[in-house]
């Protein structure tokens, strides 16, 4: 249906002129985005933005600049998606329009969010919050309200968090906001997970699923079954977890979403990691990184290929390891992903600790145990202070968090 869709619009737009026609593009895009096609509905918010310029439709263009800031921070292209989102804001504010102010504020914030600004991020959200308090908007509220639960999540404060999850649900559930509904309860078990109440996030993950079903959306179904698997993988429940995981890509090769189905590929590379089938793990990571680069996205290219540099080094081949790790390593600071640039950090010093090469591996790995710990994702850098130790103990050497004497 997204497809036929995506079609009409364009049939639509190739029929009229004007403001008509870059909102024809616009929706096309809308319709690409949907299902996960990120680069073609880049392209299309393009075009759409050029005919609203040529129009001089200030509204129209403020529109198609924010759809498009979200097509590119979901490329991985953050810095384009900052600059659409504080032009789209700029015309918003000149035409006094609140409730677009109101949307492309909450859009910065996750801007803010993804490159590691938290002040800046917690900031925006209430002030879109505040905005969308004054025009009377709750359903947008409601998803506001769950981005900033997610920050408060990743940066410890996860009471905070839950209060603003549990907020978010009771508000799409008075509205019969279901869609959002199941997203909120996703959101909710992910922070359960993390705290490591592993039994309620399944129930909160089971009731997501089930929302999903209810209401058709395909899409979340497969990102809240891989999310789902995750939790089961982690637990040890690995015929679960492979079960889920092959059930969430084939709903996302099915809808056409790329990007979703890229990323449980990673996921499964994990999986196969784990249970020691070395092999499958790589030939998933390199199918993963060859859709992430179909669909044009940097973001997830740079996840790929540092998880493909991880299992070369376990198989022995430290030469790539160290190249692919790099070469994510680069990605990571062109998109400003900072979580992937600590985690891909330590991966790397663990590399360059097995070639001897200690006090360079050593400043590689407090680099990145920093940025995690200043993210606040304090689950991940226990995890990596855990695998240093350990590789540490094997290689005879004093623990890397241990900086190296002064001359």
């Amino acid at each position: 249906l997204r497809a036929a869709a995506r079609a009409a619009w364009q049939a639509h737009a190739a029929l009229t002129a004007g403001s008509e026609k870059g909102e024809s593009l616009r929706l096309a895009g809308e319709e690409a985005a949907a299902r996960g096609q990120f680069g073609d509905a880049e392209g299309l918010f393009a075009e759409s933005l050029a005919v609203f310029r040529a129009e001089r439709d200030r509204k129209g263009e403020g529109i198609a600049l924010a759809a498009r800031a979200v097509a590119f921070r979901e490329l991985g292209r953050t810095e384009e998606a900052e600059q659409a989102n504080r032009a789209a804001l700029a015309i918003h504010v000149a035409l006094g329009d609140r409730r677009q102010e109101g949307l492309v504020l909450g859009n910065l914030a996750i801007d803010f969010h993804e490159t590691g600004r938290i002040d800046d991020a917690i900031r925006a959200y209430l002030e879109a919050l505040a905005i969308r308090r004054e025009t009377g908007d709750r359903r947008l509220e409601g998803t506001l309200l769950g981005n900033l639960a997610n920050l408060y999540t990743q940066i410890g404060r996860v009471r905070e968090g839950e209060e603003l999850y549990l907020q978010a649900l009771a508000l799409h559930r008075s509205l019969g906001n279901r869609k959002s509904e199941g997203n909120a309860l996703g959101n909710l078990a992910i922070s359960q997970a993390q705290r490591g109440e592993v039994e309620r996030a399944e129930r909160s993950y089971r009731e997501a699923l089930a929302v999903h079903r209810d209401v058709g959306n395909r899409r979340f179904e497969g990102i809240v079954l891989a999310n789902l698997a995750n939790l089961h993988r982690d637990a040890g429940r690995m015929t679960e977890a492979e079960r889920e995981y092959r059930e969430a890509l084939a709903i996302h090769r099915e809808t056409g979403a790329g990007g979703p189905a890229a990323a449980v590929l990673v996921n499964l590379a994990g999986l196969f990691r784990i249970g020691g089938d070395l092999p499958a793990a790589v030939r998933s990571c390199e199918e993963s990184l060859a859709a992430f680069r179909t669909v044009r996205d940097r973001r997830g290219e740079g996840v790929a290929l540092g998880t493909l540099g991880v299992l070369r080094a376990e198989g022995g081949l430290l030469d790539d390891a160290v190249r692919l790790l790099g070469e994510a390593l680069e990605i990571h600071g062109e998109v400003r992903h900072l979580r992937y640039e600590g985690c891909h950090r330590c991966d790397l010093a663990l590399v360059l600790l097995r070639r001897g090469e200690t006090v360079e591996a050593g400043r590689m790995w407090r680099n990145g145990a920093e940025l995690l710990r200043g993210l606040g994702d304090t689950a991940e850098a226990g995890r990596k202070l855990v695998e240093m130790r350990a590789a540490c103990s094997r290689a005879g050497v004093v623990s890397l968090d241990v900086p190296e004497s002064a001359p």
